[in-house]
C-alpha cells in the first residue's frame, strides 16, 4: 500500500512475516535541493562578479546566496528531528495495533 509517501509492506522472513513501514518528507528533499542550487549560485555569481573586477561586491553576493543556502539547509536540520520522532512514534503505534489485530484473528 502506498499513501502519499507512506509505504507499508508485509515481507516473508524465515520465521514468518515482517511488517515494514517507511515514509519520506518531500519538502525536506526540495529544501535541500534549494540549498544546493543557492550554493551553486553563490559560487557562480561570486566568480562572475570577481571576474568583472569587483571583488568587494563578490563577497556581498557570496554572502547573500550562501546565506540563503545555509538558511535552507539549517531549516531542515532544525525541523527534521522532531518530524522523525513523531513518525517513529506513529509507526510504532501502527505496528503494535497490527500485532494486536493479527493475534486476535
Amino acid at each position: 500500500m502506498v499513501a502519499g509517501q507512506l509505504h507499508i509492506s508485509i515481507e516473508p522472513t524465515a520465521r514468518g512475516e515482517q511488517l515494514r513501514l517507511s515514509t519520506l518528507k518531500d519538502d525536506a528533499i526540495a529544501l535541500n535541493a534549494l540549498s544546493v542550487v543557492m550554493g551553486v549560485m553563490a559560487t557562480l555569481m561570486g566568480a562572475v562578479v570577481t571576474a568583472a573586477g569587483k571583488p568587494g561586491k563578490a563577497l556581498i553576493v557570496l554572502g547573500m546566496f550562501g546565506g540563503m543556502a545555509v538558511a535552507a539547509f539549517g531549516a531542515n536540520l532544525l525541523r527534521l528531528p522532531r518530524w522523525a520522532r513523531e513518525r517513529e512514534h506513529q509507526m510504532e503505534a501502527i505496528a503494535e495495533h497490527t500485532v494486536k489485530l493479527l493475534s486476535n484473528s
